[in-house]
C-alpha cells in the first residue's frame, strides 16, 4: 500500500532523512553538510517557536558547533563564561557553579536565546546545496524494505527517497543503508 501511494508523489532522493528540524536535527544536517553527504530535513512546523525551551550550553556543544562552523556565528547572541546558582524549594543554594577555565577553547557555561540559535542553524543549511530542508511537512508512514526504509508525509511533494548508490532502486521508498533498516527492526521488535 505505501508503494502505491509513493507511485502517485513526488519525490527526492537523499542519503539521510532527518525527521525534525529542532536545534538537534538542524545541528545534524549542518554537520552532514559539511561532510558533504546529501540530506532533507522534514519539519511540521514551518515556523521556530519565539520563546526558548533551553537557555544554556556548554563548550562541548560549542565545539560541536564549531565542527560545523558555526560557532562563531552563535556568539553573536551569546553571553559567554556566566556564572550559575541553583536553588531548591526551599530558597537554599545547593550548587554554585562558576566555571573560570577554557582548556578546550571555550567557556564551559554560556547563556543564549534558543529560537535565535535555531534561526542560525537554520541559515547554515543554506550554505549546503546538498542539504534541503522541508517545513510544513508531517511524517504520517515509515516503511521498512530490504534496501531501505520509506517516509511518507501529509503532502504530495513531502516522499523523499533515500538510498545506497550500490543498492538498485525498486519502487519510491526513503533508503538507508542495510544496517540503519537492521537496526530499526530491532528496535521495533524490542518495543513490541
Amino acid at each position: 500500500a505505501l508503494a502505491r501511494r509513493a507511485a502517485c508523489m513526488s519525490e527526492a532522493r537523499t542519503a539521510v532523512a532527518i525527521v525534525g528540524a529542532g536545534p538537534v536535527g538542524v545541528t545534524i544536517a549542518n554537520l552532514l553538510g559539511t561532510y558533504g553527504v546529501d540530506t532533507v530535513v522534514i519539519d511540521r512546523s514551518t515556523e521556530i517557536l519565539e520563546y526558548p525551551r533551553a537557555v544554556g550550553m556548554d563548550d562541548e556543544a560549542l565545539r560541536v558547533f564549531q565542527a560545523a562552523g558555526l560557532a562563531d556565528d552563535l556568539l553573536d547572541d551569546m553571553i559567554q563564561n556566566v556564572s550559575l546558582k541553583l536553588f531548591d524549594a526551599r530558597g537554599r543554594c545547593f550548587a554554585d557553579i562558576r566555571p573560570q577555565t577554557r582548556e578546550f577553547g571555550w567557556w564551559r557555561r554560556n547563556i543564549f536565546m534558543q529560537q535565535l540559535a535555531e534561526k542560525t542553524l537554520r541559515a547554515g543549511l543554506e550554505r549546503f546545496p546538498h542539504v534541503k530542508v522541508r517545513l510544513g511537512d508531517e511524517v504520517v508512514a515509515h516503511d521498512a524494505h530490504q534496501h531501505g526504509h520509506a517516509l511518507i508525509g501529509n503532502h504530495a511533494r513531502s516522499h523523499v527517497v533515500a538510498h545506497r548508490k550500490d543498492r538498485p532502486r525498486a519502487d519510491r521508498q526513503i533508503r538507508f543503508g542495510q544496517k540503519f533498516a537492521k537496526d530499526e527492526r530491532s528496535k521495533r521488535c524490542a518495543r513490541r
